[in-house]
């Protein structure tokens, strides 16, 4: 039987988002554990904003298009 290998990441904006995807395809994503950067979020006219964290959650979830760092997947957003 194979080990299984843990990792803790910290995680922080686009390019963390794209190791972490990087990750969870090469291994068990249960095994990876990811503690997100919230030094930079805000409250703005009552709105909780967690920039780091919104990146790494969509990222992950597959919906960031990934030529366009940072924008949503064509085929999820319509102007």
């Amino acid at each position: 039987m194979k080990p299984s290998l843990k990792i803790t990441a910290l995680a922080g904006g686009v390019g963390a988002s794209k190791l972490l995807l990087g990750l969870f395809e090469v291994m068990d994503p249960a095994e990876l554990t990811i503690i997100v950067n919230t030094g930079d979020d805000i409250v703005l006219h009552g709105l909780k904003i967690s920039p780091d964290l919104d990146i790494v959650s969509y990222t992950l979830a597959g919906v960031v298009d990934q030529k366009k760092a940072g924008a949503f997947a064509p085929k999820l957003f319509t102007p």
